[in-house]
């Protein structure tokens, strides 16, 4: 039931509650009052969600084979709903990124810079990011992008845009020395989404780059697409080499992804450890 919490002669703030999964999520409408009638503001309407997860209940764990499945299943429902890529792609199948993603997830499992996030008031995993060990320069087929049953990307605008931006965007700019030819690749990240602005994805990442550390790693690199994680990178110490805004993109003479409610760009962004 709607509850009135403040009156008068121009409008009405009505509250409305409801929980979900731990979450409590208000709605708050503002109404406006004119002689003639009564209307929503197209600013009127906004949405608060009070989240009452708590940080302390989050523990951060290697992705492993016991979370396999459930990891794939994060991964491919943030890519399909929110991702700035896929989830404008007209061709986007669940079961084909789903397929893509359980391949990524396998091989981040063998290569040992993964983690995942989980709640153990409820046991359930609430955040993944998978990282491989590539050659450099080849981070494009450690990602396992769906491909068709020829071998081709079915997602063309995408991998046409990454190697726009890794042609002309060189990570290892003002890296004067280099153990290894090897570098790790944070390929694809997510959070469940009644879990997100809690940290998670800052807390994964900055446990990775420990680990990359004790790998004698030098260099991480990422393609990120969405504010959150550039935000979330930036504050484990990333920065960004190269960027290409999403409305300056045209693939086929189209711009393919600047309708995105959320993403604007795409940066190529590195930490040297």
């Amino acid at each position: 039931m709607p509850v009135p919490v403040e009156t008068s002669s121009v409008g009405s703030v009505l509250v409305f509650y409801h929980r979900r999964q731990g979450s409590l999520f208000i709605t708050v409408a503002i109404l406006v009052f004119e002689p003639s009638h009564l209307y929503y503001t197209n600013y009127g309407l906004c949405f608060l969600r009070m989240s009452f997860h708590r940080m302390e209940h989050i523990e951060y764990r290697f992705l492993a084979e016991m979370y396999l499945n459930d990891a794939a299943k994060l991964l491919t429902s943030a890519m399909v709903q929110r991702e700035p890529f896929i989830s404008t792609m007209k061709n986007t199948s669940y079961e084909v990124e789903y397929s893509a993603n359980y391949q990524l997830c396998q091989r981040a499992i063998r290569d040992g810079l993964s983690f995942v996030a989980i709640d153990t008031s409820t046991n359930g995993l609430v955040g993944v990011a998978t990282s491989v060990i590539c050659a450099e320069g080849e981070d494009e087929e450690c990602i396992y992008h769906p491909k068709d049953l020829e071998g081709r990307y079915l997602y063309k605008p995408m991998i046409n845009i990454l190697r726009e931006l890794h042609d002309h965007g060189d990570p290892l700019a003002g890296v004067t020395a280099i153990p290894s030819s090897l570098v790790a690749v944070i390929a694809k990240v997510a959070t469940h989404v009644d879990y997100g602005r809690m940290g998670i994805l800052t807390e994964i990442t900055r446990h990775k780059l420990d680990v990359c550390k004790e790998k004698c790693l030098s260099i991480v690199i990422t393609d990120a697409s969405s504010p959150y994680s550039q935000r979330a990178f930036e504050k484990c110490g990333f920065h960004s080499v190269y960027e290409i805004q999403f409305d300056k993109f045209e693939f086929e003479g189209k711009n393919q992804f600047s309708n995105h409610p959320i993403g604007r760009c795409v940066k190529l962004m590195v930490k040297n450890l």
